[in-house]
């Protein structure tokens, strides 16, 4: 059983995480947007660290076998060791670099095409 001690780093651990997402978000949406925000790019942000070890050998493979293998998924999930994978080059952080609105938007959308969920 985990002590106080253990919760309350776990406890930080999480806050911090979270207002690393909010870092990200900073400048790109109006602080009222935030609550419609922040949740849904936390699960993305935390979904790219499971998988970042491994997105480019997952990148490699889709490209590997796209031309012999239609469906790729139970491949590509071994690949990247979970039960998700992204194929796109693109992460939060990424993102986070790209002053122009219109241009985040674009390689959002891009990026979220990519991610396959369980």
């Amino acid at each position: 059983m985990a002590s106080e001690d253990d919760r309350g780093d776990e406890v930080k651990t999480m806050v911090g995480f979270i207002w690393g997402v909010a870092e990200l978000l900073r400048g790109r949406f109006q602080p009222r947007e935030y609550q419609d925000i922040t949740l849904p790019m936390t699960v993305l942000r935390r979904f790219d660290t499971i998988i970042e070890a491994k997105q480019d050998e997952v990148r490699v493979a889709n490209e590997k076998f796209k031309a012999t293998i239609d469906d790729r998924d139970l491949l590509l999930r071994k690949v990247a060791g979970a039960a998700f994978y992204n194929t796109s080059k693109f992460n939060l952080p990424f993102l986070s670099i790209i002053n122009s609105i219109p241009a985040w938007l674009v390689h959002c959308f891009r990026y979220c095409d990519f991610y396959i969920s369980f």
